[in-house]
């Protein structure tokens, strides 16, 4: 048996040996920009033949850092230069190395990655065994040249796969999305097959000089099989690929542990105990009260202290105020004309009133961290672009089917019309009354440093991009398959906006469950606009952005079809709307009304004939015009510090690192780096919970990460996370702790008041904070049962709920800390002096809050309707109730 098999070996052996020759060598002509190989049938040639020592020298050099395999034996010891025998001349050698440049940009961050990508082209081209796993088919030019114009290359079913999962897990950083995607075409799905078909096809591959089929082979002995390398693998120096990169390169860390969570009968543990110290306490109230009752009655009844003089403290201010009100009194006219001119000399104040706008500075103070962060920021490298965008909801259309795939009322022709041509309007603001024009305030960041501000350099996202921003191109039959094509890889060249980028499928469509885009039933117009820290740089784009309003409120009113209803925003409209909001609620109730009967907002008795509308805030009303700002991850550019995108350096550039170091050169060149960043990516964030969590868990690492620089290296460096929705979220990270040493203030300074007030009566003063302190916990657990978050809103409600718990309490126990009554009758006396003031004043006034349950606005009825009638409710309760038989019996253990 064992001398057939040697056999086998040997014949197989030497039939590869023998048919081991060249299919193609050199280049023969060039068509289309791209020069065609001539076909051949020899075997492996030397290398350097016909070269000079320098240039082979230089040829070499350049084959072993691309294909070292070609140049060092199984030994690892270098060739000598004239036993290099390929199949490749010097030519291809430099076209081949200029192609695998490109690749490089991209792939380049997994060395791995790489060299299997380059090891398929190399022995594509220079294999010595080429013939093994390569035919060509020939073509003849008009002159008659005979070329290769298509290669069948036949690769082991292995190596493909290994080499794209080597791969797979590459991202390209300014978009976050695998870099074979840009390398897959229009492919649902960038498989292996459909990984290395794109790149060997003419039609959708541009730098593919022929059409390469490649081919997936499962046999050794007629295919390229040599073992894909994995990306947790080095070859030679090479740095292994980063854990960003490579999944098997991550450190495996312990997995987080859940906590449990601690139940006692099936209750939360702080719940249960909770209860029980409730339970407890008022099982020994209720013990010492009957005892105490006991003895009241066993020693007889105890006679009723006589009333004191109130303090010398409260007698002070007593006599103060009624000499004061005496003098008043008795000179009415100098009273009067004096308080005029302090109320007139106040009045100036108001000239220098500024009225804060800026959603930056009505969110967050000037000293917190994330503010810091931002104004560091954005004085280093720019403030973050603005935005207009536009939401074209299609509730007037219905979904459809093409081809047994159901597509939402967002894909049908005419939306799509209405989208390209809203879209074109918007691009045309200024261009006929001479004013800003879109390209002057537009976010363009591939414009060159100080070139031509062009249209097609601005950044603009949507649908109508996949149809090359060209109503004509929507044709009734194959508009839909374009679309859905680069849906699967919106990177894909036939995808790419006129700017040069691509529209992101999440930013440009909406109104669709999980991942499937297909049944959106909304349409997205996203306008970046550039950003600027100076006042007088906005000016162009505030103007443009008024007239961008301007155009949608009237399109809303008069173009708008019935089948779409139109949302819309602009970076000053939130500020805008601040600036023009009424603080009167019931003046807001009116106005509202107002725009519902479409009445003129000055002259309302006049009613006019517009567009019939379900809302009357989705027609023609300002209050729909509120920015819902998308957070992408684009920086304004400041410094031209790096060669433009070109196909030799598609990775970096102008768009992606022009603003991203912050340097000075000095007298001889040399720059010194004052700051630099790199972007990082958040997941969708969508609730509020997300937002905080991600502001949390960004400073975690971040100061993670400057803890480690410090540690290892000697340089005083900071690190810090930025985005733009930090400076409103990270205000919740400190919520609780916030709140409470608030709510510990005030009480602290309530306490302190009522000690004067009481003429420093403890057990009054104590009596009036504890029922304070009580409605403010039964206040957060309202808030926990009517679903109120806790915010900022809500925090300055609950300390509010202290003053008003003070002002339900402090009357009565005033009255009955200066109360004449005998001992036993002071509560009574109290309640009968200030019992009706309390209902009739701060009760009663409050009710009418009852109004903004019915209001549009749910933070009005959120935050004020259920907060402040739950705080009367509770303050009527506590001060009418509970503080008066509080008092009773803190007086009865004063008496004994």
């Amino acid at each position: 048996m064992k001398t057939p098999i040697l056999v086998s070996i040997f014949l197989i052996t030497l039939w590869c040996g023998v048919d081991a020759r060249c299919r193609y060598r050199g280049q023969c002509i060039t068509i289309g920009g791209h020069a065609k190989p001539c076909p051949v049938d020899i075997e492996a040639q030397p290398l350097v033949e016909g070269l000079s020592i320098e240039e082979s020298e230089e040829i070499v050099n350049i084959l072993a850092n691309r294909c070292p395999v070609f140049v060092y034996d199984d030994e690892g010891n270098r060739k000598p230069n004239n036993e290099i025998l390929t199949c490749c001349d010097h030519l291809q050698i430099r076209k081949m190395t200029e192609d695998l440049s490109l690749a490089e940009t991209v792939l380049g961050r997994c060395p791995s990655c790489f060299r299997n990508f380059a090891r398929h082209v190399c022995e594509m081209n220079c294999s010595p065994e080429q013939s093994r796993f390569v035919d060509v088919y020939t073509e003849t030019a008009a002159d008659s040249t005979i070329y290769v114009n298509e290669i069948d290359y036949r690769l082991h079913e292995s190596f493909m796969l290994g080499a794209h999962s080597a791969c797979s897990g590459v991202i390209i950083p300014q978009t976050g999305l695998p870099a074979i995607n840009m390398m897959c075409g229009n492919a649902v799905v960038c498989d292996a097959e459909a990984w290395f078909g794109f790149m060997g096809d003419t039609s959708q591959n541009p730098l593919a000089p022929v059409q390469v089929n490649f081919l997936k082979w499962p046999t050794e002995e007629d295919s390229m099989h040599e073992r894909a390398i994995r990306c947790n693998e080095t070859t030679g120096s090479d740095l292994p690929c980063s854990c960003v990169d490579c999944a098997e390169m991550c450190p495996i860390g312990t997995e987080p542990v859940i906590p449990e969570i601690c139940t006692v009968l099936n209750v939360n543990c702080i719940s249960f105990s909770v209860g029980i110290t409730f339970f407890v306490i008022s099982v020994t109230i209720f013990i010492l009260l009957t005892l105490s009752e006991y003895r009241r009655m066993r020693n007889g009844q105890v006679k009723s202290a006589e009333p004191t003089d109130v303090s010398k403290f409260i007698k002070f201010f007593q006599v103060l105020f009624a000499k004061i009100g005496g003098f008043s009194a008795s000179h009415p006219a100098i009273i009067i004309m004096f308080m005029t001119w302090i109320i007139f000399g106040m009045f100036f104040g108001a000239v220098s009133l500024n009225l804060t706008s800026n959603p930056i500075e009505l969110w967050s103070g000037p000293e917190s961290r994330s503010r810091q962060e931002l104004n560091y920021f954005n004085s280093r490298f720019g403030p973050f672009y603005r935005a207009a965008q536009v939401f074209m909801q299609f509730n007037g259309l219905e979904s459809f089917e093409v081809d047994n795939t159901t597509y939402g009322p967002a894909f049908r022709i005419e939306a799509v019309r209405e989208l390209v041509e809203l879209e074109q309007a918007i691009i045309n603001i200024g261009r006929e009354d001479g004013g800003v024009t879109l390209e002057e305030v537009c976010f363009a960041p591939l414009r060159p440093r100080g070139g031509e501000k062009r249209l097609d350099q601005c950044v603009s996202m949507s649908v109508s991009v996949y149809l090359g921003e060209d109503i004509d191109n929507i044709n009734e039959n194959t508009y839909l398959g374009r679309i859905q094509n680069c849906l699967n890889n919106y990177l894909a060249l036939n995808c790419q906006a006129s700017w040069g980028g691509g529209a992101e499928p999440l930013i440009s469509l909406g109104g669709f469950d999980g991942d499937d885009v297909l049944g959106a039933d909304t349409l997205l117009i996203n306008f970046p606009i550039a950003n600027f820290m100076l006042e007088e740089d906005l000016v162009p784009v505030l103007e443009w952005e008024q007239k961008f309003i301007d155009l949608m409120h009237d399109y809303v009113a008069n173009k708008k079809p019935d089948f779409v209803d139109i949302s819309f925003g602009a970076e000053r409209s939130i500020e805008d709307e601040i600036r023009r909001i009424t603080t009167v609620v019931s003046i807001l109730s009116l106005d509202y009304k107002r725009a519902s009967q479409n009445r003129l907002d000055v002259f309302c008795c006049v009613q006019k004939k517009i567009l019939d509308d379900e809302d009357p805030l989705n027609s023609d009303t300002p209050y729909q015009s509120v920015t819902q700002r998308l957070m992408e991850p684009y920086s304004k550019f400041i410094l031209n510090w790096k060669d433009e995108p070109s196909p030799s350096c598609n990775r970096g550039g102008l768009a992606s690192y022009s603003g991203s170091v912050n340097y000075e050169l000095d007298s001889e060149g040399r720059a010194t780096v004052y700051d630099t960043n790199f972007m990082a990516y958040h997941i969708a964030l969508s609730t509020s919970q997300d937002f905080i969590s991600a502001v949390k868990n960004a400073y975690e690492i971040s100061d993670s990460i400057t803890a480690a620089i410090k540690k290892h290296t000697d340089m005083d460096v900071e690190v810090f996370p930025y985005s733009v929705f930090y400076v409103y979220f990270a205000q919740y990270l400190t919520m609780w702790g916030d709140t409470f040493s608030s709510l510990g203030y005030c009480l602290i300074g309530a306490l302190v008041i009522n000690l004067l007030a009481s003429g420093f009566n403890i057990l009054t003063t104590f009596a009036v904070i504890f029922t304070a302190i009580m409605i403010v916990i039964n206040m957060m657990g309202v808030m926990y049962i009517w679903n109120i978050p806790l915010n900022p809103v809500s925090c300055v409600n609950l300390i509010v709920s202290i003053g008003i718990a003070v002002e339900f309490c402090s009357h009565i126990a005033y009255a009955f800390a200066t109360s004449k009554r005998p001992s036993s009758e002071r509560v009574e006396d109290a309640i009968r002096k200030v019992g009706s003031t309390i209902i009739t004043g701060i009760t009663l006034t409050n009710i009418p809050i009852v109004v903004l349950a019915f209001s549009y606005t749910e933070v009005i009825e959120v935050f004020f309707f259920r907060m402040f009638f739950s705080l009367v409710i509770l303050g009527f309760l506590h001060g009418m109730i509970f503080f008066p038989v509080l008092l009773s019996y803190l007086n009865n253990l004063k008496n004994k």
